[in-house]
């Protein structure tokens, strides 16, 4: 049985890895949870999963596109966070949008349970 995560929320995050794939037109981007030492150098924690993004599409093709700050066909790892970010919003809204639906579904049969009862009580009134 899955049970809700306990989140410790003053973790520090980075990019660890991430992978450019131009046949493809897509970059993979895995974020890690650790701590930033003080030098600056960012230790990764022992135990965890690692959160995995992809960029493709039109990410991809925003994420490569020259701004004013670099010409395009080109990205630097803080250019990637965006779209981490994105990813993550997309999710938090695909987890509202489903329990959205199982809220209506469950209402939708409470109403439907409740006529049933209705009904059936008006049957047994009809016939007494």
């Amino acid at each position: 049985m899955s049970r809700k995560r306990e989140v410790i929320l003053d973790q520090d995050e980075d990019i660890v890895a991430y992978e450019h794939h131009l046949p493809g037109r897509m970059v993979r981007v895995m974020v890690g949870f650790g701590t930033i030492m003080p030098d600056g150098e960012f230790k990764a924690a022992e135990e965890q999963n690692y959160e995995n993004f992809i960029i493709q599409g039109v990410g991809y093709d925003n994420l490569i596109a020259a701004t004013e700050t670099k010409p395009a066909g080109v990205f630097r790892k803080e250019d990637l966070w965006q779209f981490v970010d994105l990813g993550r919003a997309n999710v938090v809204a695909e987890r509202e949008k489903i329990m959205q639906e199982k809220i209506k579904k469950e209402a939708i049969a409470a109403a439907i349970a409740k006529t049933e009862l209705e009904l059936e009580e008006a049957n047994k009134n009809v016939k007494s």
